[in-house]
């Protein structure tokens, strides 16, 4: 069951006519209950090649968004596995999120079973601007 839809707009804001950057707002939408919540605004810092990215930060692990990255970085891990034996999400353990020129990267950290065993995976997803995830890094990780 969703409790809502999460949207990430990229603002730029104009004081004036003067540009004074781009910003990054998080709204909460739930459209049944007639609710919309701004829950985060924050300036995106410029980089040195002029991309606007904002610092990693901590996104609770059952943001909606969070999901949906999860779900596809197992998708993806089965994919490159060759493996017939299905590989299932067991747990968002930890999750960070930037945001750099409008696509959102999450830094997740994911336990996932396979046949008899849990393993651990740190992974980066990116979502691009067509909706599609695509997993820039992957590696397994001991313990946790």
């Amino acid at each position: 069951m969703v409790a809502g839809m999460a949207y990430y707009l990229t603002v730029q804001a104009l004081d004036g006519h003067q540009t004074t950057g781009l910003y990054l707002a998080k709204v909460w939408v739930v459209p049944w209950k007639n609710f919309t919540q701004l829950e985060d605004f924050k300036l995106l810092d410029a980089d040195k090649d002029g991309s606007q990215t904002s610092p990693w930060n901590a996104v609770g692990v059952q943001d909606p968004m969070v999901k949906e990255a999860a779900e596809n970085a197992v998708k993806i891990i089965q994919q490159r596995s060759n493996s017939l034996m299905p590989y299932e999400l067991q747990e968002v353990v930890s999750a960070e999120e930037k945001v750099v020129n409008s696509l959102h990267i999450f830094d997740l950290l994911l336990k996932v079973k396979w046949e008899n065993e849990v393993k651990n995976y740190k992974v980066e997803m990116k979502r691009t601007l067509e909706g599609k995830w695509v997993m820039n890094q992957m590696q397994p990780v001991a313990g946790h």
